[in-house]
């Protein structure tokens, strides 16, 4: 409870701060993103998840696919372990390396200021809401500057193994990361109904999540087919998508939404709300949709 106090807190203090550095124009980097070498992507903080990296999908096939470098941290392994699943080029920032332009997030700008002084308003911080349509597309749109790159976004899962599913194959979460007490307000037993019926239609039903989900979660789920909670990771999830395993998914708005999303699978999505109706229609037509390439396949679970 103390953690999430203090996280509240930094949240509102980072946002008035930024609001107004913002409205008085102090930010120094220059927006004319081709006058830069390459893209230095700084989300090495407490912050960010793997959804952030996610979100950038459009932005750092971009980078690659009109040769500038992507430069990342040496101790941003989260990001390191996110771009090498899905065999993005990219390169260890030295802090040496000049003409480049740094990248991070809103949530980072207070930290940054107190660690970097100054030095921080040369950062461009992406503000994931102030972003209007499919997020992903919208913030890579805004790097690309100009028609002519527009025509390669949306960056589509090419990568993926081509070879016939023998099974029907349902990937099942049920856990979040963040926004937990939000649970509270919606009706998780429409995640289950929906599972047992893909199973009654012959499919398999894959329960992931990690070992401490699995230690907390006192039920039963004679629904599920493979129990792979605490034995299987994300880097071996994402491969199940990339092998073509996967054929629905059952769960939260969570990353496995937007995974689902970025590899064009149907999903069926418990949508946790928001508490203003502003904040609801933000995540339908910009959070959500995300990762959506072209149509959307998000089915959203309303009643058993």
């Amino acid at each position: 409870m103390l953690k999430q106090t203090k996280y509240i807190f930094y949240k509102i203090i980072n946002n008035l701060i930024y609001n107004i550095s913002e409205t008085l124009c102090i930010f120094k980097y220059s927006k004319n993103y081709r006058d830069y070498n390459g893209i230095f992507l700084d989300l090495d903080h407490s912050t960010t998840h793997l959804g952030d990296r996610l979100f950038l999908w459009d932005t750092i096939k971009l980078i690659n696919s009109v040769n500038k470098i992507l430069y990342v941290s040496k101790n941003d392994t989260l990001t390191i372990e996110f771009l090498k699943i899905f065999n993005i080029k990219f390169e260890i920032f030295d802090g040496k390396i000049e003409n480049i332009l740094t990248v991070s997030l809103k949530p980072m700008f207070l930290y940054k200021l107190m660690n970097n002084g100054w030095n921080a308003l040369n950062i461009k911080y992406l503000d994931y809401f102030a972003y209007d349509g499919p997020l992903s597309k919208s913030i890579a749109y805004e790097f690309s500057l100009g028609q002519d790159l527009h025509t390669k976004i949306p960056f589509k899962m090419n990568d993926r193994n081509s070879f016939q599913r023998n099974e029907k194959i349902v990937l099942f979460n049920n856990y979040v990361d963040s926004g937990s007490f939000r649970l509270k307000f919606v009706d998780e037993k429409l995640l289950f109904f929906k599972c047992k019926k893909f199973k009654s239609m012959g499919y398999q039903i894959w329960h992931v999540g990690s070992a401490s989900d699995k230690k907390s979660d006192k039920n039963f789920y004679e629904f599920v087919d493979s129990d792979l909670r605490g034995k299987t990771n994300i880097k071996n999830i994402i491969k199940y998508f990339l092998e073509n395993r996967i054929t629905e998914v059952v769960s939260y708005d969570n990353f496995f939404l937007h995974l689902a999303e970025l590899f064009e699978i149907r999903s069926h999505i418990l949508f946790r709300g928001r508490f203003t109706k502003k904040a609801r229609n933000k995540h339908f037509n910009s959070v959500n949709l995300g990762l959506s390439r072209e149509n959307s396949k998000i089915n959203y679970l309303t009643k058993l």
